[in-house]
This record gives C-alpha cells, structure tokens and sequence, in this order.
C-alpha cells in the first residue's frame, strides 16, 4: 500500500511479461521515453506502482551509520522507526490494469484509499514492509502477498514482486512493484482444504462405520447365537425359571442386534442425503405412546416405571420416522442405563414455536468428559447399561443429524449418580 503522493512521474526499468525483473542487461533509465516505457507496462495484466524510497533510504543509512548492524531486529524493536519509514514513501504512477484493480478511475484514488495510517500497526501490513525494507537494504528483490481491499469494500488478496530498477540502488526514488491478483486461487485453496477437512472427517465416519459393523453388530448376535443353543441343548434340563431368564437374554440381545442395525441403516441413508424425508403434521403424543407401549416390555424385566407427563393436543412439523427414531434412542438409552425399580419419564412441553420432548432417568449418569462427546462419531463413547447391555453411542450421533434436519436441536444434561436428562425440541405444527 503506497502512504504517499508526488506530482513527479516515474520512469521504469526493466519487467519481463511475467511481471519479474528482467534478469537479462540491465537497462539505464530512460529520461525521453517516458511515454514509449508507459505504453509497455500498461499492456502488462499485472498492476504495477511505482514508488519512491529515497526517504526511507537515508533513514535505513542514518541507522547503519550508527553501527547497528542488525536492520530487521533494530525495527521490530523499534516499530515507530518502522512507521516513520512507511509514512515517508511517496506513490508516483500506477498502471491501468492497477487501478482497475482496486476500482479506482485515478492514482490520487488509489492513494486515498488507505486514510487509515494508523490501522496497518495492527495488520500484517507492519511484517510486509519490515521485510520488504531489509530485502532492499540487502539488495535483494521482495517477495510477498498482502490483503486488501477495492475501493467498493471487496477484499482483495495479491502476490507482489518490487524491486529497486539498475540506476537507483544508492537512492532507492525508483522502486517498482508487480501486483498480481490471487484472490481466485486464495479462495480456491481455501476450497480446496476444507474439502480435504471434509473428507477426512467422512473417513474417520467411515472407518468407524466399519469398527461398529466388525464388532459392536458382532456382539449382540454372538450373545444370541449362545443363549439360544443352550436354550435348545440343555431345555430338558432347565426349571421354568431358567428358560425365562435365558428367553429374556435371548430378547435383550435381538433387540440390541435390531436396534443397531436399524441405526446403522439410518446413518447410512443420511450420509449419503438418500432418506426419505417426509415432513407432515405429526401427533407428537401419538407416536410417545407407540414407543411406550414398544419399550413397556423392556422395563418391566427390570422393574421400571415409565412415567408420561405430555401436553395435551400437541402437533409438530416433522417426519414421523425420524421422530420415532430419536424417541427409540432415549427412551432405550434411559432404560438400559437405570437400575432395577428405577424411573423415566418422558414429557413434552409448548415452549414458543417449538416443542420440547424430554426423557429423563434415575439412572447411573454420565460424567462430563463423556457427555462433551456423546453426539461425536470420531470420539467415541462406549459404556455398559446397569446390567451389562451394550451400546455404541452410534445412535445419539444419528438422533442429532435427525433432529436438525427436522429444524430442532438436541440436548444432554446428567449428574453422576443421579441420572440424566435428553431432550429435543421440534417446530410446532404451523409456526
């Protein structure tokens, strides 16, 4: 960014059709053709300034007259000294294709496009110019990307090349910069790595799609496989009591099985955006009360009292399937994780345009650091229900997809010891 203006115009050096410096003969500048050497860089696609240093030269000299011969570290401690430099740079031309650019019909335009002074102290622009400064004090050519903005407010990201031109090295009244606009490619690396963020993240989903299909679905039906063979090898042997209880785990574990793989079909329609997605007016209390009746069986194996405590008349704008997914999930969560004789309680509330379902337990809890982790597929959470019965936190995953696709959110609260509370909330039918 040039600080400053002069009347005076500039003449050019040498630029290769890259916009680099020719690193063939050198040429003197020229003092009569002016206008021939401004007809050649105004064909050139990259912007070009043209400045004059001879201000920050004989600072830089007065300070190596002092026998520091640190330049860099002198102005990093001395940042005001660095100010003071920039401040004395004087702007004197600029090419068509620099002023179309920045949206600006003049070179006076383009300069009062920074009336900031002061905002570049807090920018990268402070680094810019530091190490600009030291390439021209070591004779060497600066190389650099710098963020801007357009005279309408668009950002702007540019590569630049400036250099001082043969002639001008004790004096530096002549520095010319090539500015290439690089936005487009910025935005596209940018693209470019959040597709790669995404990919890994679908990998990491992946693979562990395939640990809970290599292992979680194996357990459920090596424990059915088991209780089932001893059911019809030893039945002769076992007391009526005995076959209810091996009938039961034989339930437990099939419903374990049924669950999961039921989760692990839904997770994969919703990846890949292939679930049928039907929202309608829905009877939130109606599809409660299929769930109670399908979980009633499960809770009274361990003496579980299920409580409802439902708002009456209460109609939401979802798909049924989904909602009944996420019921299933809490409600076999809230179960599988309270002891024997314990409490849910499953209640919906109005609560402004949305309504609130809420599941909530006596049961063992969650600890914090887990809970942080419950909803995050690459973080998992695997825990053990009061009596022993598995889980993979796969389905709280897809409960979340599934309410916010449904345009609600979920919630997880739980005290260790006291039980825990999961909740989601749905828009209300009309709103």
């Amino acid at each position: 960014m040039i600080k400053q203006t002069d009347t005076s115009r500039a003449n050019l050096s040498s630029i290769a059709d890259n916009g680099v410096p020719d690193k063939g003969p050198n040429l003197s500048p020229m003092q009569d053709g002016d206008t021939l050497l401004r007809e050649f860089y105004e064909q050139l696609p990259l912007g070009v300034t043209v400045e004059d240093y001879s201000a920050v030269k004989s600072l830089v000299d007065d300070i190596f007259s002092q026998g520091i011969e640190d330049l860099e570290q002198h102005l990093i401690d001395n940042p005001d000294v660095l100010f003071k430099m920039v401040w004395e740079i004087q702007g004197t031309d600029a090419n068509n294709s620099l002023l179309k650019l920045f949206k600006v019909n003049s070179l006076q335009e383009y300069l009062d496009l920074d009336d900031d002074h002061d905002h570049w102290k807090h920018t990268g622009w402070a680094e810019f110019y530091l190490h600009e400064i030291v390439s021209f004090s070591k004779g060497q050519t600066h190389f650099g990307d710098y963020l801007d903005s357009a005279a309408d407010g668009t950002p702007i990201e540019c590569r630049c090349v400036a250099w001082i031109p043969s002639g001008y090295e004790n004096n530096w009244s002549h520095v010319i910069t090539t500015h290439e606009d690089i936005t487009k490619r910025k935005q596209a690396e940018m693209e470019i790595l959040k597709q790669r963020d995404e990919l890994k993240a679908l990998n990491a989903q992946k693979d562990e799609f395939f640990a809970i299909i290599a292992h979680d679905l194996k357990s459920p039906f090596n424990a059915l496989k088991g209780f089932s063979y001893l059911l019809s090898e030893q039945v002769e042997d076992m007391s009526t009591k005995e076959i209810k209880q091996y009938a039961a785990l034989v339930n437990r574990s099939a419903e374990e099985a049924h669950q999961l793989v039921e989760d692990l079909l839904d997770w994969a329609l919703v990846q890949f955006d292939r679930i049928n997605f039907n929202p309608v007016k829905c009877d939130l209390n109606k599809i409660v009360d299929t769930n109670l009746t399908r979980y009633q069986p499960v809770a009274d194996i361990k003496k579980i009292k299920i409580k409802i405590d439902t708002a009456k008349n209460l109609k939401v704008h979802g798909d049924a399937n989904m909602i009944d997914t996420i019921l299933r999930n809490f409600i076999s969560n809230a179960i599988k994780f309270s002891d024997q004789s314990g409490t849910v309680t499953i209640s919906t509330r109005k609560n402004d345009n949305m309504a609130n379902i809420r599941i909530k337990d006596d049961g063992i809890g969650i600890s914090s650091s887990n809970l942080a982790r419950l909803f995050q597929l690459d973080k998992k959470v695997q825990m053990q229900g009061t009596e022993g019965e598995t889980g993979t936190g796969f389905g709280l995953h897809l409960c979340k997809k599934m309410a916010e696709l449904n345009g609600g959110e979920i919630f997880a609260e739980s005290i260790i010891g006291e039980g825990s509370v999961f909740s989601f909330t749905l828009p209300l039918q009309g709103s």
